[in-house]
């Protein structure tokens, strides 16, 4: 049996069937590829990680860290706003 590899590009991830987990999987757009059947990300741009503290309600962006621990670190010394953490990336 031969498998395409075919992938879907859209404005923050790739969509791809994942021959692996025998289903869609949707992957954040700075991904290289899929970590489960290795699938690679078309339009992928070599990038860092960045870790944003988003306002929970809204998620909107509050600040952006390179490092998680002080994206933690500032999400612990802000307990009484409602924050969460996500990542993006950035291209460097």
């Amino acid at each position: 049996m031969i498998n395409a590899d075919t992938a879907i590009v859209g404005k923050n991830c790739f969509i791809h069937y994942c021959h692996s987990l025998k289903t869609l999987v949707a992957l954040r757009i700075h991904r290289e590829g899929c970590p489960f059947c290795r699938q690679k990300n078309p339009d992928y741009t070599p990038n860092k990680i960045a870790y944003a503290v988003i306002d929970f309600d809204s998620g909107t962006p509050v600040i952006i860290f390179e490092n998680d621990i002080k994206a933690i670190q500032y999400i612990q010394d802000h307990p009484k706003e409602n924050l969460a953490l996500t990542d993006t990336a950035f291209v460097s």
